[in-house]
Formats: C-alpha cells, sequence, structure tokens
C-alpha cells in the first residue's frame, strides 16, 4: 500500500497548481453563467427555488443568480400582439358559425383585437395556449354582443360602443382567470350581410334612403309652402291695417269737419233759412210753373 500513497502523493503534487486554478476558475465561470440576454422581440422571468423574483423582463443583458438558484425562461413575446376573429361564411357548411343580430339579421364579421403582455409568467403558465384561449374569448364576446344589438345600430351609433364594450369586457375576463394581458384596442374591420343576400339588404337600404329622401323633400316643400303662406298672411294683414286706418282717419276727417259745420249752425242762426233758400231755388230751377186764376 506504502507504493500507491507515494504515487497519490506524486500524482497530487504535480496537478496541485491546476487544482488551485480550478477552485478559481470554475466559481468565475459559474458566476458569469448567470449572464443572459432577451431579444428584441422577447420576454422573460426569473424564478428563484420556484418563487417570481422578476417578471416581464425587456430585451438586453441581465444577470441572475446562477442555476439552481435561479432560473430564467425566455419567451418570444412582441411589445404589441394582435388576434384577428372573423365570422365569414363563404359557402354553407353545417360547422360554419353564423352571426345573427337582435334583429334577426345575417352578418359576417372580422374583429382585430390588440393587446400587450404585461405579465409574462402568467402568460406563460396560466393556460398551455394563452393566445387560443385569448381567441375563444374574443369569439363569445363578439356572438353575444351582436345578437343583443340590431344591425342598423351596430353599423351606426353602436359601433363605438360595440367595441368598446368588447374590450373593457375582454379585460375584466382576462383578469379574472389571471391571463397577464392588457387589452389596447379592439377595431371592427368587417361589418355587413353575407355576399349570398348583400344584395336584397342592399336594395332595402337603398329603398330605407329613397324613403328618407321623400319624406325630407316632403317636408321642404312643406316648409317651404308654409313660408309662403305665412308671408301672404302677413302682407294681407298688413294691407287690411293700412286701409282700416286710412279709412279710420278719412272718417275722423269727416266727423271733424261735420262737428265744424254744426258748431257754425249753433253760431249763425241764419244758415237754416238760408239753406231752405237754397232748396227752394234748386228746386224751381227745375220746376215749370203755372199760375191758375182761382176764378177758373
Amino acid at each position: 500500500m506504502q507504493p500507491l500513497f507515494e504515487d497519490i502523493k506524486v500524482v497530487f503534487t504535480q496537478l496541485r497548481q491546476w487544482l488551485w486554478v480550478l477552485v478559481f476558475v470554475l466559481p468565475v465561470f459559474y458566476l458569469l453563467s448567470g449572464f443572459y440576454s432577451v431579444g428584441i422581440d422577447q420576454k422573460a422571468f426569473v424564478t428563484r427555488f420556484g418563487a417570481l423574483t422578476k417578471d416581464n423582463v425587456t430585451s438586453g443583458m441581465h444577470y441572475h443568480f446562477p442555476w439552481p438558484i435561479e432560473s430564467v425562461t425566455i419567451n418570444d413575446i412582441p411589445s404589441l400582439k394582435s388576434k384577428v376573429v372573423e365570422f365569414i361564411i363563404t359557402e354553407p357548411k353545417p360547422e360554419a358559425l353564423e352571426l345573427i343580430t337582435g334583429d334577426g339579421n345575417l352578418v359576417d364579421s372580422r374583429v382585430e383585437v390588440q393587446y400587450s403582455v404585461t405579465e409574462t409568467m402568467k402568460f406563460v403558465t396560466s393556460s398551455d395556449n394563452t393566445d387560443m384561449l385569448l381567441e375563444q374569448l374574443v369569439k363569445s364576446e363578439i356572438i353575444y354582443h351582436i345578437s343583443h344589438n340590431d344591425f342598423a345600430s351596430l353599423l351606426t351609433t353602436g359601433r363605438n360602443q360595440f367595441q368598446e364594450r368588447i374590450k373593457s369586457n375582454l379585460q375584466k375576463t382576462t383578469d379574472e382567470l389571471g391571463l397577464g394581458l392588457r387589452i389596447t384596442g379592439v377595431q371592427i374591420k368587417l361589418l355587413e350581410p353575407p355576399k349570398s343576400i348583400k344584395k336584397a339588404f342592399d336594395d332595402v337600404s337603398s329603398a330605407q334612403s329613397e324613403k328618407q329622401k321623400v319624406i325630407q323633400e316632403a317636408k321642404g316643400e312643406r316648409g317651404t309652402k308654409l313660408a309662403k303662406a305665412r308671408s301672404e298672411s302677413n302682407r294681407e294683414k298688413s294691407n287690411a291695417r293700412a286701409l282700416s286706418n286710412e279709412l279710420v282717419k278719412r272718417a275722423e276727417g269727416d266727423a271733424q269737419r261735420f262737428e265744424a259745420q254744426l258748431s257754425a249752425v249753433d253760431a249763425d242762426k241764419l244758415f237754416f233759412k238760408r239753406a231752405y233758400l237754397d232748396g227752394l231755388q234748386s228746386i224751381f230751377n227745375r220746376a215749370k210753373v203755372v199760375v191758375i186764376s182761382p176764378e177758373k
């Protein structure tokens, strides 16, 4: 056994300098292994003995305690993601989903949902396929809201309201499920009748537009005639008031003249005698006088 120990001692003596190198170099390499890089379209999270210590690590160079103390999970997650969900029927199929509005109209729809990942660990671990789960949530929201609104309102005043409701409800549902998402926007890309019935719908819309046009024209003509009638009425009233004022002024003038003549009669008692003589004169000027003797 003595020769064996002697051989081992010799070997360790020869390798002693290399052992010192290993003692100092291996820890350095171990500590250097904690550096990691995250790409531009990537996000990462760090766990320490399975517990989350750093989430939503963005692009760049970072450091963590090497394994087995801490571990890093890097995922391909762009800063802004989008999901397009559509209900478009190109040909009748038994398995095809049809969207029906609250007033019984068939519609084709395409909705784009934009979202960002705010909690990377929840996004990765909450579901086997979080993107697919989000797509199903979007479909259910679209079906619910379209089935509870009439088609005309969805195309006009209810369009923005429809988008905002989907956004708020999606955010609430994803928060409850802990998906680590923030819904940044919902935009309706397509909302129209299927091509198979689009012509009939366009005819109905055209008829409704023509109806509204006729109503507006009738209202305009009615307004024009009312304005003309009011103008004529005001003109007749003005003429009547002018004529009334003229007759009143004339009557007042005649009354004043009569009162003046009456006052002259009171002042001159010979007025009646003169008037009587003037009347006789006017009569005798037209009369033929024959004087007959009483004896004959």
